[in-house]
């Protein structure tokens, strides 16, 4: 029995196993050839057509007729030198009439006719590109004069407020109880101003408070001006009354003195 294992188990390590391994497949002769001509072309051995053609195109083209030449041995028979022009008062080239290889199959003229559209495309796009930036920059400059407009008005306001409340402030202070300069006051504020029983603050408030619903009365024609025009003469009046300028924030002991100490009568001077 040990002598039949012995033998199975040395036939089975000397069973011939290289038939099994799958062998390389041997490359055709095309295979082989395209192979060697990449590799070939990838040193630079072989360049690919239009690129031999176009570098012995050049080499033709750059290079000179040579002296043996039979047109240039005739040509220096007729007193031609190198570097001359043709004619008889050589008014004629120099050079060779240069060659323009033509790679595409498209009729003569049609790429200059693509080219010229193309031009014309790339300039149509130049103007509108153009005209968008002016516009935006136009629409930036009415924003910022909006803007500026708005901000200008709103401080105008602000300013024919203030002068009022001053005009009203130094009336007082004179013993005056009544001025088309003064400001129109809510009854929520005179009430907030002057305090005290509800009784005696509705009476302040009747007296003073000046209705906001629709009445017959018109406005006052200070009321109907412009606020930059009420301004210049709110603060005109307080100048020429009282010697008080808004924007220094004081009054003068005359109008010499304001003239010498205030530089004027507007904003823009202070």
């Amino acid at each position: 029995m040990s002598n039949n294992d012995s033998s199975e188990e040395e036939d089975y390590l000397s069973m011939d196993l290289t038939g099994l391994v799958e062998q390389p497949k041997e490359a055709t002769y095309s295979e082989r050839r395209k192979q060697k001509t990449i590799e070939q072309r990838q040193r630079g051995i072989i360049k690919p057509l239009r690129q031999a053609e176009k570098e012995t195109r050049e080499a033709g083209l750059s290079t000179r007729i040579e002296a043996d030449n039979k047109g240039y041995e005739l040509l220096k028979k007729m007193g031609y030198s190198e570097g001359m022009s043709l004619g008889r008062s050589m008014p004629g080239r120099a050079e060779p009439i240069p060659i323009v290889i033509r790679t595409k199959h498209s009729g003569l003229g049609h790429e200059e006719e693509l080219k010229r559209k193309r031009d014309a495309e790339l300039e149509k796009m130049k103007v509108i590109e153009k005209k968008r930036k002016e516009e935006e920059e136009e629409e930036r400059g009415d924003f910022r004069e909006r803007m500026m407009s708005r901000f200008a008005e709103k401080q105008i306001k602000g300013d024919t407020w203030k002068s009022r409340i001053a005009c009203e402030q130094l009336d007082k202070a004179k013993g005056l109880e009544e001025s088309p300069f003064w400001p129109r006051r809510k009854a929520e504020e005179v009430a907030e101003r002057e305090g005290g029983d509800d009784d005696e603050v509705e009476s302040r408030v009747k007296s003073e408070v000046v209705e906001e619903e629709p009445t017959e009365e018109s406005p006052s024609e200070f009321e109907l001006l412009e606020p930059k025009e009420q301004l210049a003469q709110v603060t005109a009046y307080l100048r020429e009354v009282h010697l008080y300028c808004l924007w220094c924030g004081e009054g003068f002991e005359s109008m010499e003195d304001m003239e010498e100490k205030c530089p004027g009568n507007t904003a823009d001077v202070h």
